[in-house]
């Protein structure tokens, strides 16, 4: 990976020569756009060249926006000695530039919210209060991930879903320690509810790699494939999805065998959505809602089938149910870039309460 990040920045510090020579020779604002094109191009095209594709090829594009286009930036408030409006111009962008890359990888990925949602619900009688928490995927358990525990705890939930992805390194023994140290964590929290709390798999779990010791000894119900769950203390059916369904846009979820249950499906990616599911809520995570959403457009990104607008929040899908997509406490690590724009970490609550029937 190294290897391949220096002959990255190695190639774009060439073109950025070349590009501010293109710029002196030629200064002007027509020349300084068609620099800064040409440079982007050469940017992405390398990043997908090298990267392969992946999440590595965005995170190299990353160095290419916020380095390569600040060294461009930089070069023409020097070079546009004579173009006093467009040397400003540049020195502005500079800036903008360079403070959306420290809000986006120093303060965003660790703003969390406490969102709320409400759902009426006829399968009701008094209210029911749930904590998701969603992709805590982190590397090194700390203050984030506390306080993300915390504030599900502070909110007094009923039930707690945790759907999928928990820690996300590929070294063994890191993982180890930091399954061990999230266990710890949530049993010092007390990580707990009265209807009890449903853990399922997400992708950073490698199958039979023992990612259920993350919970061993709590009270914490581990859902590795599809179950499912009908609560002896409340009128709830759980059906908690595997993997592999939840990333199942054709999938059949059937009505619970106890007529009149309020019926939640909590998968890790939100693809089951799209499948016939007979069920009032459903929640889901995976997506990070983005994790980089653009203004106007939304998450250029979401790794799941689903419409880009259901990434996220709070979906009324056709058939009556609410789909509830978290962009979760943690992000993408490893070869990723770790960043967040437009798109901070959060805890969900969602609040089912009676409505009278009509």
């Amino acid at each position: 990976m190294l290897p391949i990040l220096l002959i990255y920045n190695a190639v774009m510090l060439l073109a950025d020569w070349r590009a501010l020579r293109f710029v002196r020779a030629r200064p002007g604002f027509v020349a300084c756009t068609q620099a800064f094109i040409g440079g982007g191009l050469v940017a992405f095209m390398l990043a997908l060249l090298l990267g392969g594709g992946g999440f590595f090829s965005v995170r190299l594009l990353s160095w290419g926006i916020f380095l390569h286009g600040a060294i461009g930036l930089a070069g023409c408030v020097v070079v546009l000695r004579g173009k006093p409006g467009l040397r400003a111009l540049a020195l502005v962008l500079l800036l903008a530039l360079e403070a959306i890359c420290a809000w986006a990888f120093l303060i965003e990925p660790f703003r969390l919210e406490v969102n709320h949602h409400v759902v009426e619900s006829t399968r009701v009688d008094a209210p029911l209060r749930i904590a998701v928490l969603a992709d805590i995927q982190t590397d090194d358990v700390g203050e984030h991930e506390r306080r993300a525990l915390t504030e599900a705890m502070a909110a007094e939930p009923d039930l707690i879903l945790l759907p999928g992805d928990y820690i996300h390194t590929p070294d063994r023994k890191l993982r180890d320690e930091q399954r061990a140290a999230l266990r710890e964590l949530m049993a010092e929290v007390g990580l707990d509810a009265p209807l009890g709390v449903f853990a399922t798999r997400g992708n950073c779990e490698p199958a039979q790699s023992g990612w259920e010791e993350i919970f061993a000894g709590l009270p914490i119900t581990v859902a590795s494939d599809t179950q499912r769950y009908e609560l002896d203390d409340a009128p709830i059916t759980i059906t908690a999805l595997g993997l592999m369904d939840s990333f199942r846009p054709g999938i059949r979820v059937e009505l619970p065998a106890r007529e009149g249950d309020l019926h939640i499906v909590v998968g890790h990616g939100p693809d089951f959505a799209r499948g016939q599911v007979f069920a009032d809520l459903l929640i889901a995570g995976h997506t990070h809602g983005g994790q980089v959403r653009i203004p106007g457009f939304g998450p250029p990104l979401t790794l799941s089938t689903v419409p880009r607008d259901w990434a996220a929040g709070r979906t009324e899908l056709e058939r009556g149910s609410t789909l509830i997509v978290s962009r979760g406490v943690g992000m993408e690590r490893n070869e990723a870039p770790r960043l967040r724009f437009l798109c901070p970490p959060e805890v969900v609550i969602v609040d089912v309460v009676p409505v009278a029937q009509p």
